[in-house]
């Protein structure tokens, strides 16, 4: 089971139950399809420092729709899905 967590931009955060990063993006993208019914993940995982287990962490950003990603450095994201990569 891999170590994920969905991380909104209104602060709340909940971690992701995952075999594998395609079980959590889904997850992810189900929970915030709800409020963003065109959600849309960026298709490759980005460096995101450390955990406080000194372990690699990646993440992937999450907007609104896929309009809103284009050209967008993360401005405009709506959450990220943060993987702990050990």
């Amino acid at each position: 089971m891999g170590n994920y967590v969905l991380s909104r931009c209104d602060g709340s955060v909940v971690e992701i139950a995952a075999n594998n990063d395609q079980e959590a993006i889904d997850s992810a993208l189900a929970r915030l399809s709800e409020e963003y019914p065109d959600v849309f993940a960026c298709d490759t995982w980005d460096q995101d420092g450390v955990s406080d287990d000194d372990e690699p962490m990646e993440r992937l950003l999450v907007w609104a729709t896929e309009e809103e990603s284009i050209n967008d450095d993360g401005g405009k994201s709506v959450a990220e899905i943060s993987a702990v990569r050990s």
